[in-house]
């Protein structure tokens, strides 16, 4: 008899694939990129491409669900950065000075190594 096999369990109130702690919404994010899911399990090494197909094959099952459910992590996410940011704005001024400062002095470089600017 061949056994089923669950690729995603919800622990939590997060969907992940199953004994793993990778995130649906990643392998979910990395596939609507165009991302073959070959190339996912090379950049999630404790996934099978079975995870892969998986979890693709769920969350198409359950689009509208998981749609909902990565709105709202996003959501949740952009609160409590919005919050961190008024609680601490001095900090986050000097960041994105020092991040201005650094880009200014260390130009993008392009694939061939040519500058960008």
């Amino acid at each position: 008899m061949i056994q089923t096999i669950e690729h995603v369990q919800e622990r939590e109130g997060e969907y992940y694939v199953t004994n793993t702690r990778v995130p649906v919404g990643v392998v979910i994010a990395s596939w609507k990129r165009g991302t073959p899911p070959e190339h996912i399990t090379e950049q999630f090494p404790p996934l099978s491409l079975a995870d892969v197909y998986g979890v693709v094959t769920y969350y198409l099952d359950h689009q509208q669900e998981l749609e909902a459910h990565f709105t709202r992590l996003e959501e949740e996410y952009e609160r409590a950065r919005l919050a961190e940011r008024a609680e601490r704005p001095e900090f986050y001024a000097d960041l994105h000075q020092r991040i201005e400062t650094w880009r200014a002095t260390h130009p993008t470089e392009t694939s061939d190594g040519d500058n960008a600017e």
